[in-house]
């Protein structure tokens, strides 16, 4: 049976692909991001770090100012 926890593998390439305000799906793939993106990405991070998870979330439909 598997673990209840995030791979450390997993876990290092969210950090890794970690832009700040945002985490991009690929290094090298491509370095955008949609919304389908940060949705996947955000069940990721609600793994390791909530407040991140929902940053990550919500930073598409934020407004720009």
């Amino acid at each position: 049976m598997g673990s209840l926890f995030p791979d450390a593998d997993a876990v290092a390439i969210l950090r890794d692909n970690d832009e700040g305000g945002w985490t991009k799906p690929s290094a090298r793939q491509y370095p955008h991001q949609w919304n389908w993106d940060s949705a996947l990405v955000s069940i990721g991070w609600s793994w390791v770090d909530w407040p991140r998870a929902v940053r990550d979330g919500t930073e598409p439909i934020s407004p720009r100012v």
